[in-house]
């Protein structure tokens, strides 16, 4: 049998648990409402595989979300590249200049790693 103490910590990690479990799969993703946000968070989501080598990745345990899209300049054009829903290749250029933060997740709700993805093509 658990002494009081045990007891205490034992249900405090498991709190701790959900709390971090409700963080990572509905807290942090970006609820992203603007249409061209919505088109460089599908882009950042595509390559940001491609930017983050780890040996982790070939492991299938990494998940990648897009934490916030943003708009950094009004100069310029960013070229996107993604899959739409229905697997068709979308090439569009956009107005300003767009950056996205994106985070790493082992087993899907664990955070490992942030990072941002700058411009497009």
């Amino acid at each position: 049998m658990m002494d009081k103490r045990s007891r205490t910590m034992l249900i405090a990690t498991v709190v701790l648990f959900v709390v971090l479990m409700i963080k990572s799969i509905w807290i942090d993703p970006a609820g992203i409402n603007i249409e061209e946000d919505r088109h460089y968070r599908n882009f950042a989501l595509e390559v940001a595989p491609e930017l983050h080598n780890s040996i982790l990745l070939k492991t299938g345990l990494l998940t990648y979300r897009i934490t916030s899209v943003a708009k950094v300049s009004e100069e310029g054009a960013t070229v996107v590249e993604y899959t739409d829903e229905e697997g068709n290749v979308v090439h569009e250029e956009m107005a300003g200049q767009y950056a996205a933060k994106a985070r790493v997740y082992v087993l899907y709700i664990l955070p490992y790693k942030d990072f941002k993805i700058e411009g497009g093509l």
